[in-house]
């Protein structure tokens, strides 16, 4: 059963958007009668069947509207800085969506290759992978700012684990979100590393320093195998 976004979804018949319409009646060559599944991306989640479709409308008449628990992973919020190679950063975030997470936020800071991004297209991937994972809850996609800004946003409802590689004899990741009391917030740096300024502060603004692995890992890397450890980990 196919999964679409419909963002004013409700009991009875739902019209899709026109990006949706047409991704139902011509890529998947959907029928009347078929059944389908709808979901607002606010956690609600609605089992339908098409009613109509035209060339510019397909309606879709929903008897069954439920709301989907908040899963721990779904609480978890990364922070990261974009890589110079964008489709890097797009493949990230799919992954990231799909395996579960709550928000996600781009910063720039000293050593970042990249400082612009297209949220746009971005948006669009989150979309796109809450679909394919039947995911009815969409994480929250801020603008990107700078690293001292993100550094204190919304910090006291987490629990702030940072990212880093160093030489340092580092608690675990997974170890770290298993005894959190709070969610996790996590801040993975740029290709180019933090500067020890930028380390320094992290560390006075309460995060801890933490190991990913014993490997160096490419920031994508980092931050998929982060939200994949905290998801597994976190009961928060």
């Amino acid at each position: 059963m196919n999964t679409y976004y419909q963002p004013s979804l409700c009991e009875g018949d739902n019209y899709l958007t026109e990006e949706e319409a047409v991704h139902c009646a011509r890529s998947h060559r959907s029928r009347v009668g078929d059944s389908v599944e709808l979901v607002d991306g606010c956690g609600h989640r609605g089992s339908g069947i098409i009613k109509s479709i035209t060339k510019t409308d397909v309606a879709v008449s929903v008897s069954n509207l439920i709301t989907d628990p908040l899963q721990p992973c779904e609480r978890t919020w990364l922070c990261l800085a974009p890589t110079k190679q964008m489709e890097r950063t797009e493949w990230m975030l799919e992954k990231a969506v799909e395996v579960g997470i709550g928000r996600i936020s781009f910063f720039y800071s000293q050593y970042s290759e990249r400082r612009t991004l297209r949220l746009d297209r971005l948006r669009r991937i989150v979309i796109e992978a809450c679909k394919q994972c039947r995911a009815s809850r969409f994480p929250l996609l801020d603008e990107p700012k700078a690293y001292e800004t993100l550094l204190h946003e919304d910090s006291e409802a987490y629990s702030l684990a940072f990212a880093h590689y160093t030489q340092e004899d580092l608690r675990s990741l997974d170890v770290f979100a298993a005894n959190a009391p709070h969610p996790v917030k996590l801040i993975v740096g740029p290709e180019g590393g933090f500067t020890a300024t930028e380390y320094r502060a992290a560390l006075t603004s309460g995060y801890e320093g933490v190991c990913i692995g014993d490997r160096r890992l490419r920031t994508e890397t980092a931050a998929l195998v982060g939200v994949i450890l905290i998801g597994e980990h976190c009961n928060c």
